[in-house]
């Protein structure tokens, strides 16, 4: 939003993950549960927005808007304590004594790619293997 370098207004947004942007002097006075309000230059007339990852930038000519202080995305910091879950290893071969399974049909396998088990080139592999 384009405003004159005078303009006061409060920014009330309720989103996931939007952010808002001001190239005017803000504050943030409030913010949880995805509410964040803030005051440009003081506050003044209202201005709502609500948004699942929309973003509220307000700007005055020839002046780029920058992250609003203390406007951080609702979910960062909360899960910080949380250690991040490691990959997991890969599953080993089995051991040379296992049966071998038994090839599969034509039928079997349009069948596994119809239910999406498997992809078209997997199949033309599987049967170029198994002739």
């Amino acid at each position: 939003m384009l405003v004159p370098s005078d303009a006061r207004c409060t920014v009330e947004l309720n989103s996931v993950s939007g952010s808002i942007r001001s190239s005017l002097p803000a504050t943030t006075t409030r913010m949880g549960h995805g509410l964040k309000v803030t005051q440009i230059q003081g506050g003044g007339t209202a201005v709502r927005l609500k948004s699942v990852s929309g973003n509220v930038v307000i700007e005055t000519e020839g002046v780029p808007a920058s992250p609003v202080p203390g406007d951080v995305s609702t979910f960062e910091g909360h899960f910080s304590h949380i250690p991040p879950i490691p990959p997991i290893p890969p599953i080993p071969n089995p051991s040379t004594g296992s049966p071998t399974p038994a090839p599969l049909s034509t039928a079997e396998i349009l069948q596994r790619i119809e239910r999406g088990e498997m992809t078209v080139d997997e199949a033309i592999k599987l049967m170029k293997d198994q002739s």
